[in-house]
């Protein structure tokens, strides 16, 4: 495994525990509110939910990496085998946090079930079960963009990604503007999101074949430039998400920072590397493991009900669920996929 690799799995490390810890952080000071209280409490919110959002750094630095990864996983291949590995990748961990979902909340209504099965179900005007499915739902747009790209020759053009850039920021501005003055929640996050992922290929592309910094700065600094009007007119009123546009603004740039510094250092450790490789099941998991069953235990054993068991239960738990899930369902898909992937390429390509 390379340096490039390990500094990736070791940045998807990162994200997912920040994302867990901003889910178990709110529902601690929901559930233990005596015990979480005044000084500690504005603190930590402040750091984790309000000025800074944990989650929303997590979430920006996962669409950068992306960006950075999934167009060039297309090189070189087809689309028949892009789709084959993505589907491999994607779907069975997800149907697996579906069907632990069940198993733990019990049945939701079908309609409600049978969306969220396809991941596409926000498209479909039904509920995500799971808060955090609504970020999977902006990677398979990404997907099927860079799909779009790839068959029409578009992904390797420099100027035609920077462009696509510029116009989904333009979108983003145009849609958070809207939002503002008309008062109504438009999806800002679909193309805001889809930025970037493509700032985090430009990076890329910049990085990787120039070196070019000055380059890099300008991207950054035009990237910062939108996000500021964006965030403040997306998210100056609270559609009851506690939406503060410096939180947003604030997070997607420390994601930036972060995304940024690992890339040029190269940065990675064995325990980020271990997170990083069963980050995808942390993240579908977690709100399961730590926020359903966490609770049903600390019922069942109330002498260790606490703030600090809840978390460290919580945590624990998480991990465990996840890494289970990484060597039994994901680690097997993958391979499995890719053994799909050749099979397609052996047996329908070759005769072409």
């Amino acid at each position: 495994m390379t340096k490039r690799v390990e500094w990736l799995d070791s940045l998807r490390g990162v994200a997912a525990i920040m994302v867990m810890i901003m889910h178990i952080w709110e529902t601690l000071i929901v559930t233990f509110p005596a015990e979480i209280n005044g000084n500690i409490k504005t603190t930590l919110n402040y750091l984790i939910l309000d000025f800074l959002n944990f989650g929303k750094i997590g979430v920006g630095a996962f669409f950068f990496v992306s960006g950075y990864v999934i167009p060039y996983s297309l090189i070189g291949k087809n689309l028949q085998t892009f789709a084959i590995s993505r589907l491999f990748r994607l779907y069975p961990a997800y149907w697996f946090s579906l069907l632990l979902f069940v198993f733990v909340a019990g049945m939701p209504p079908l309609i409600q079930l049978l969306g969220n099965l396809t991941m596409l179900q926000k498209f479909l005007g039904i509920e995500d079960l799971i808060g955090v499915y609504w970020t999977l739902q902006i990677e398979l747009i990404f997907y099927a963009v860079c799909a779009m790209m790839f068959y029409f020759n578009k992904l390797e053009k420099p100027v035609f990604i920077y462009n696509a850039t510029i116009f989904l920021l333009i979108v983003s501005l145009i849609m958070a503007a809207l939002r503002y003055y008309m008062d109504k929640k438009l999806p800002v996050a679909l193309p805001l999101g889809l930025s970037i992922m493509f700032i985090g290929l430009i990076i890329r592309n910049l990085h990787t074949h120039n070196n070019n910094n000055k380059a890099i700065f300008k991207v950054v600094t035009l990237f910062i430039g939108f996000l500021l009007p964006i965030c403040f007119l997306a998210y100056n009123k609270d559609y009851g998400f506690n939406e503060k546009w410096y939180k947003y603004f604030t997070s997607y740039v420390l994601a930036l920072e972060m995304f940024l510094i690992f890339n040029y250092k190269n940065w990675f450790n064995t325990i980020l590397l271990f997170f990083g490789r069963i980050s995808y099941s942390l993240y579908l998991l977690h709100p399961i493991a730590a926020l359903m069953i966490t609770p049903w235990i600390l019922k069942k054993i109330p002498i260790i009900s606490s703030p600090i068991s809840f978390a460290l239960i919580g945590i624990l738990i998480s991990i465990l669920f996840a890494f289970l899930c990484f060597i039994t369902i994901e680690n097997a898909f993958v391979r499995l996929g890719k053994k799909a992937a050749r099979y397609y390429n052996n047996n329908f390509i070759a005769k072409l």
